[in-house]
């Protein structure tokens, strides 16, 4: 029988015949360059199979071979030869059973967990009244009068909010709304990406590089102070910060969140509700040009990467808009994206007035009334298939600046 009709016979490729008869498991005569199989060579292929099927390795396998080709399978050598074989074997597999069972266990223990963190009651957010003080109208920095509302756990969870100028807002779900402000988030002409969409389209190296970034910022928010503060998160993807921080988050600080996009705010206020202890948090849906926050109110203000998303979308620069509220030597720590070297227009990068210059962001931000205290790099990335083509083959950097207001 020649080796196709031999390897078709007992389900095997002719190359696995072929590395067989290398290793020396199979012994098939050869005449000239043509093997022929005999009705041996298939008891010794069957057990080939046997063995494999056992999980023997390759080596095991030509050993117990070679032991039964020289004293016969049904012999008192072969079998006191074999059975330690097997005992090992089957050793080796009870141990792997026993690991996966274990495996599997706590596999299920995690998906009945996750299971019932989407089940369980989950308490609502809401404005914190002891936050009420800090709400004022954003046109005219007054105290805004508060009617209809309702109460959950010294929160306001709906309420109509109004000044005598004529500004006016509500609570509704915990989060305060200008409804003339609420719309879509895009990017260029298209709806912003999800969370989901985005790590489709972003390789892990790049993600690895925002989230180092997120490091080297966390280093900086350090909150040794027993008083509560405000913490103000500048994001143009909603809380994309608070949840790589939020287990680092003293318990005593509130922390404010900003979205003109009502859906996008609802799912990240869900997500904390369900699955997070941290109940202080300040929801606004509203634009950054109208924020209704008291000068001086803010403690610090968390900058990843909205300053250069705000000038993009309304050409302004944020920390002009933003920083009457933080108070004096209230900390500031931003990152923002600046093109390496390497970048395909590194002839502009000489030029201090260049958006994407480390120098120029620096007196950009010390021009604003900040005190830089300390900075550092992240980088290089690259990304490619970005929302905003600017930023494709470039050497990317993050500039990650620690300042306080002078």
């Amino acid at each position: 029988m020649k080796i196709g009709k031999f390897a078709e016979k007992y389900g095997v490729t002719p190359d696995a015949i072929r590395y067989y008869i290398e290793r020396g498991l199979l012994v098939a005569q050869k005449r000239g360059e043509q093997y022929f199989f005999t009705e041996a060579d298939g008891k010794d292929l069957e057990k080939i199979i046997e063995l494999k099927n056992l999980e023997f390795s390759l080596n095991s396998i030509s050993d117990i071979l070679t032991v039964q080709r020289l004293s016969g399978e049904n012999t008192d050598v072969f079998r006191n030869y074999f059975m330690p074989y097997l005992i090992r074997q089957k050793d080796e597999i009870d141990g792997e059973a026993y690991r996966l069972k274990s495996l599997s266990e706590t596999i299920g223990r995690k998906i009945d967990e996750l299971r019932l963190e989407d089940i369980k009651t989950t308490e609502t957010l809401g404005l914190p009244l002891s936050s009420l003080e800090n709400i004022v109208c954003p046109r005219c920095g007054i105290s805004l009068h508060l009617n209809k509302g309702s109460l959950q756990d010294n929160m306001v969870i709906k309420a109509n909010l109004s000044c005598s100028c004529g500004y006016d807002a509500k609570v509704r779900e915990g989060i305060f709304i200008h409804e003339s402000a609420v719309r879509k988030k895009l990017m260029g002409d298209r709806p912003m990406p999800t969370k989901e969409e985005f790590l489709e389209s972003s390789s892990p190296t790049y993600i690895n590089y925002l989230y180092q970034t997120m490091a080297a910022m966390m280093k900086y928010m350090d909150f040794s102070s027993e008083k509560p503060g405000h913490i103000l998160e500048l994001n143009n993807c909603v809380g994309f910060f608070l949840l790589q921080y939020i287990s680092y988050l003293p318990e005593n600080m509130v922390y404010i969140l900003v979205d003109y996009d009502l859906d996008r705010m609802k799912r990240l206020k869900k997500n904390l509700e369900m699955y997070y202890h941290h109940r202080r948090f300040i929801f606004l849906c509203c634009d950054y040009d109208s924020l209704p926050l008291k000068q001086g109110s803010v403690d610090a203000m968390v900058d990843y990467g909205m300053t250069r998303h705000y000038k993009m979308e309304v050409d302004r620069y944020l920390p002009d808009i933003i920083l009457n509220i933080l108070k004096p030597r209230g900390k500031f720590v931003s990152s923002s994206i600046y093109f390496g070297e390497e970048s395909r227009i590194s002839p502009r990068l000489r030029d201090p007035n260049f958006e994407y210059c480390a120098a120029s962001q620096m007196k950009r931000l010390m021009d604003a009334g900040l005190e830089i205290r300390d900075h550092s790099s992240v980088g290089p990335a690259f990304q490619v298939g970005s929302p905003t083509s600017e930023l494709d083959d470039m050497e990317l950097y993050q500039l990650v600046v620690n300042a306080e207001k002078r």
